[in-house]
């Protein structure tokens, strides 16, 4: 599979891809089975080429990172949705938003999380009640709606990425502390995030 563009990042212990691809990408199989069964489970078709492209875009970080080739690893999809890898030492965290497609893989527990910089547009103001801190908010409501609009997707991802590794349960952004996610800078539109246990 060819992607549009690929951008490598090193953070910590993690190593970070972050992927663009047409949005007419052709789904192709891809192994093992339940893989390619949770990507042919969703009803659209844009969905589907996330999902595509974000386990292709997998396939490769764990080649290229660990040297491990991801059709002889074993998966497992557990209840809240979270996928993991079996395997001793080997952490991903997946992401995707539009035609974009985010990997993080490490040794150590990871997160990663990409979004639309403008995800937030409609309602932006009720999603900043859900998703900021009170001391997040007031520094939220001192700037000006581009501006407010970028800081909400920025603290999304960092949240988001902080929650795939030690959040259990519902995702509640407003008490998590997105502090210590790393911003990547990803292509332009979008916002991402990473972070390492």
């Amino acid at each position: 599979m060819t992607f549009l563009t690929t951008q490598r990042f090193d953070v910590n212990a993690a190593t970070v891809w972050i992927a663009t691809f047409d949005k007419r990408l052709a789904i192709d199989a891809v192994k093992p089975d339940l893989r390619n069964d949770y990507i042919l489970a969703a009803s659209d078709m844009q969905l589907r080429r996330q999902r595509y492209a974000v386990w292709r875009l997998l396939d490769y970080a764990l080649h290229e990172r660990l040297g491990k080739e991801a059709d002889k690893l074993c998966f497992e999809r557990q209840a809240s949705g979270k996928w993991i890898c079996t395997a001793q030492n080997v952490h991903f965290s997946l992401s995707h938003s539009d035609n974009a497609a985010a990997v993080a893989v490490s040794d150590f527990p990871v997160g990663v999380d990409i979004q639309r910089e403008d995800a937030f547009c409609v309602n932006y103001d009720r999603f900043a009640r859900r998703i900021l801190s009170s001391e997040e908010f007031v520094y939220f409501s001192d700037l000006i709606k581009d501006d407010q609009i970028r800081y909400l997707a920025q603290q999304w991802t960092a949240k988001e990425s902080v929650f795939k590794i030690y959040g259990d349960g519902i995702f509640l952004p407003a008490e998590v502390d997105g502090s210590t996610a790393v911003r990547l800078n990803a292509p332009s539109g979008y916002v991402a995030a990473v972070a390492t246990k």
